[in-house]
């Protein structure tokens, strides 16, 4: 997640490196924003360390060269990973990055090569359509993967959100931690973006955050694309994707996430292309 208009490095160099061979653009012709959003953060800041097998479908993008982790991301196959769009803005390589899964730990997690990914048509480093669905080399073994939300439900009122991000202003958490919170209105969220200059744009995104002064619960850097979960009819969906928000450490606390339910046929189509490549 990422922080105001100025984008906090979440996930390594600020600048954005051209995609790789292994990844395969849904498009190229989303319109770049005048400049990149350089401060915009995530972390679950707050919250409680998960219980073992709490989040089975959570995994840590990790980068190949200091195993340091530097996004979330949900089993949403056993081979498949839905994630944001800019947690692949420095990727240049599918060797760059690896999974690892398995274990609230990440230094007992196991590791999992990535063989190629697609970015959302419209990505636009805006973070609107901030979507990805990445595949695995090879499939999980008997992999607790999460349902995607087939809507975007006005009526959510709470959520859950997880990950290994920064927990104070240094440093990841070694343990998978994770927190409720409440649902912002689009015209809340609406005032907010405008109060601190984002952009949002209700038709693919949704807000979540506790503006209760002092509560320092939020989602932060490191935790982009990791999940944003609902229950409907007592059933875990994953309704969004950690994307940006306010400064994990003022106030209000609160994060944008992409919408998974107001983009479902869009990420439906990318997981088809994905499982033809087979």
């Amino acid at each position: 997640m990422r922080t105001n208009r100025k984008r906090t490095a979440l996930i390594g160099a600020a600048a954005a490196a051209g995609l790789g061979a292994a990844a395969l653009a849904l498009s190229t012709t989303g319109a770049l924003a005048e400049e990149p959003a350089d401060e915009l953060e995530t972390r679950i800041v707050g919250g409680d360390v998960a219980d073992e097998g709490q989040f089975p479908w959570m995994v840590s993008l990790t980068w190949t060269e200091d195993d340091a982790h530097y996004c979330g991301g949900t089993l949403i196959e056993d081979d498949l990973v839905l994630t944001a769009g800019h947690c692949f803005d420095d990727v240049t390589a599918a060797a760059d990055i690896e999974v690892r899964h398995g274990d609230v730990t990440h230094a007992e997690t196991d590791t999992y090569a990535v063989e190629e990914w697609l970015v959302a048509e419209g990505y636009d480093h805006a973070l609107e359509h901030d979507w990805a669905v990445l595949k695995l080399a090879e499939p999980v073994p008997n992999a607790a993967t999460l349902p995607l939300a087939a809507s975007d439900d006005d009526d959510w009122t709470e959520f859950q959100i997880a990950g290994w991000g920064v927990t104070g202003h240094t440093g990841t958490s070694p343990d998978l931690r994770w927190a409720a919170v409440p649902s912002i209105g689009d015209a809340e969220c609406g005032e907010l973006a405008q109060a601190q200059d984002w952009g949002f744009f209700p038709a693919t995104q949704m807000c979540a955050g506790v503006l209760e002064p002092g509560a320092e619960v939020n989602a932060c850097p490191a935790d982009s694309g990791g999940p944003l979960m609902a229950e409907v009819d007592g059933e875990t969906v994953l309704a969004g994707l950690v994307s940006f928000g306010s400064d994990c450490f003022a106030e209000p606390d609160a994060g944008v996430y992409a919408s998974v339910g107001a983009q479902i046929d869009d990420i439906a189509i990318a997981v088809a292309q994905l499982s033809v490549n087979e």
